[in-house]
């Protein structure tokens, strides 16, 4: 027995339950100064295995199953994530058998076998210290070792301290049996049958626990499916929660758009409700402003006077005599003031009282006149406010009576500059 075989004997480290593969306890029964060096996570234990790949290599070459790289721990939660069968192997190179072993991990049979996707194989040499660790919780009683792990439910085995499946050993070989004593005394055919009987126990050790490694699978698969039908259903929810907030966001940009509509047709209400009432305040007051000067004229004597026949907008006809020599802006103001005028004839009062001489025009306001007066035979337009009464219908031979037509003003065409020239003649 080696001095490793004698370490594991007089340790007498106890069996798992149901020979459990180690899990993370594994590093709890190393020495603290071996857990400081050569934890089964740490850089000192992925040397471990990369070290004995390339001792073996050097020792049988480079034909041999796909050793995983990593610690063990690491090729232990592979196996578990991904439902495959972890083969582990543990050698002791002061065993006899452990050259006879090698080469049976290089026989054709036996590489090819393992390297199928279903195999996770890791190799350790109990020399190193975490495979000291897996042999000693394994109670691995000779060299060289191989086990296999596969998942089991939950309901047969129990579950881990996170309540997962755990991996148990299916099926194990403590100790190759003996073919020969001498390795390189072995004939072609003893390695053969070997290579067989490596291949045949994990082979039926497979079949015998595929079909609950195949529920297992199943259920990961339903799982899979149900967390990917999760996330598509989360996918289709966000992207609906996206459209909702989207519509949402149109929604707002409406109403704030009309909103905005709503507030500039009310100002634009309120302004034009302010222009009328400005405007009404003006007509009263010019209004007032006209009797005044018509009492004057009217005490005066001597005065050239033009009689006009106006027709207003809305078809009424005024007939008024007009001072020659008074502008045409007062017959403009003369027409703005026609509806109040009327109202005064019929009540005698206006909306600021009774005095109709204390109505004063609007602070700030200037009124535009949108109207022009015209002749119809022929036709002319009277535009010019500033120009002389007498002279503005003398031009047209108009004077000293004369008919003219309130027409209102509208918009210019695109082609036309808008501008009304006074005492125009148009055909």
């Amino acid at each position: 027995m080696g001095i490793v075989q004698l370490l594991l004997s007089l340790l007498g480290l106890r069996r798992i339950a149901d020979d459990g593969v180690p899990r993370d306890d594994a590093s709890e029964r190393a020495s603290p100064s071996t857990q400081q060096s050569t934890g089964s996570r740490g850089p000192a234990a992925a040397g471990d295995a990369r070290d004995f790949r390339l001792h073996f290599e050097d020792m049988f070459g480079s034909r041999h199953p796909p050793f995983f790289a990593g610690p063990y721990m690491r090729a232990l939660e592979a196996a578990h994530r991904e439902f495959k069968h972890l083969l582990l192997v543990l050698w002791s190179a002061e065993h006899d058998d452990s050259e006879t072993m090698g080469r049976v991990l290089t026989h054709p049979d036996v590489v090819a076998y393992l390297s199928q996707p279903q195999f996770i194989v890791w190799a350790g040499d109990v020399a190193r210290s975490e495979a000291f660790q897996v042999a000693s919780t394994l109670e691995v009683t000779a060299f060289p070792f191989i086990a296999l792990a596969a998942q089991k439910p939950q309901s047969r085995l129990g579950t881990a301290a996170g309540g997962q499946p755990q991996l148990q050993v299916v099926a194990r070989i403590d100790g190759l049996p003996k073919l020969s004593t001498v390795p390189s005394a072995m004939s072609v055919s003893e390695y053969d049958d070997l290579a067989r009987f490596v291949c045949n126990l994990v082979r039926d050790s497979i079949a015998q626990h595929e079909a609950e490694l195949l529920v297992l699978r199943r259920e990961q698969g339903a799982l899979e499916a149900e967390r990917r039908l999760r996330e598509q259903q989360n996918v289709a929810y966000e992207a609906s929660l996206a459209r909702d907030r989207e519509r949402e966001a149109e929604a707002r940009v409406r109403e704030e758009a009309q909103r905005i509509e709503r507030q500039r047709e009310d100002d634009r209400l309120r302004e034009e409700q302010r222009e009328s009432e400005l405007r009404k305040q003006w007509q009263w007051a010019t209004f007032a402003q006209l009797l005044l000067v018509e009492e004057r004229e009217a005490a005066a004597e001597g005065s050239s006077m033009c009689k006009l026949n106006l027709r207003l907008e809305n078809g009424r006809r005024v007939v008024r005599a007009f001072p020659a020599g008074v502008e045409m802006q007062r017959l403009f103001d003369f027409v703005e003031t026609r509806d109040v005028a009327s109202e005064w004839e019929s009540s005698g009062v206006t909306p600021y009282g009774s005095d109709l001489q204390s109505v004063s025009p609007p602070e700030g306001y200037t009124h535009e006149h949108d109207f022009v007066l015209v002749s119809q035979f022929p036709r002319v337009i009277f535009a010019d406010r500033q120009a002389i009464l007498k002279d503005a219908l003398a031009a047209s031979g108009m004077w000293p009576a004369a008919t003219l037509i309130v027409e209102p003003l509208f918009e210019p065409d695109d082609d036309d500059d808008g501008n009304v020239k006074d005492g125009e003649i148009q055909g």
